[in-house]
């Protein structure tokens, strides 16, 4: 009866955090640059019971059949783009991550709303700013222009910088932080070649209508484990009432 109770138990946890990753995709529909995120499910014969030395796997214990959440990934195909007619509106078609600095921090976004700060800086919504090849890119006004290649001119044509754009060597290294910034974990990014439109902005690459299919499948999978953890429990209370008779 244990065994059944904590199988079932363990799948109740493992929908639970499928809803909440269905629930931020959901969620941030409208966020610019929003990355859906997908989870990945594997028994804890895989999790817990491989050794891994020397990219090399080997099988140091007993099979498992319960399941839980391996890891958390990040779907990077480029979403629609939506025309702003904004110039501090800048949409990355290329991959990589727009690179940005928060107190004295680098963090990667794919979000290219942009604003000037009291100084003339480039700057993100959350106040970061927005990093070129040669550091905090100052554009003083909203007159500049920046190219294909991500080359920021001057509303004469002066070159100013071109912005920084990077892309990690493994994308699993790549963290997720509150405020939509990513961080990359081994601190292995390499400099892309970039492809932006100015006064154009990715959206959300979240599909309503999958989510809603896999939100549906997540309730009525929590449902059936529900019944079944009350009928083991039940079973259970039936069993010590036999047992007291004896």
């Amino acid at each position: 009866m244990s065994n059944g109770f904590y199988t079932a138990a363990q799948a109740m946890l493992l929908q639970q955090r499928r809803l909440n990753t269905i629930s931020n995709n959901i969620a941030n529909v409208k966020t610019n640059g929003y990355k859906k995120e997908e989870t990945v499910i594997s028994t804890f014969e895989e999790n817990l019971l491989y050794r891994l030395e020397n990219n090399q796997k080997t099988l140091v214990g007993s099979e498992s059949k319960l399941q839980g959440i391996d890891e958390i990934n990040f779907r990077f195909d480029v979403a629609n783009l939506e025309d702003t007619n904004r110039s501090l509106d800048i949409a990355l078609v290329s991959e990589g991550f727009f690179t940005v600095k928060q107190n004295n921090t680098l963090f990667f976004t794919r979000d290219g709303s942009f604003n000037i700060d009291a100084e003339g800086f480039l700057i993100t919504s959350n106040g970061s700013r927005v990093q070129g090849t040669k550091g905090d890119i100052r554009v003083v006004d909203d007159s500049f222009i920046v190219n294909e290649a991500g080359i920021v001119m001057s509303s004469k044509g002066q070159v100013i910088d071109t912005l920084l754009i990077q892309a990690p060597n493994d994308q699993s290294n790549l963290v997720k932080m509150n405020n939509g910034y990513f961080t990359e974990s081994t601190g292995n990014m390499s400099q892309s070649i970039p492809w932006v439109i100015q006064s154009m902005l990715e959206g959300s690459n979240v599909d309503v209508t999958e989510e809603m299919t896999q939100l549906i499948e997540v309730q009525r999978n929590f449902q059936s484990v529900s019944n079944a953890l009350k009928a083991i429990d039940q079973l259970n209370a039936r069993a010590f009432s036999e047992i007291g008779k004896v």
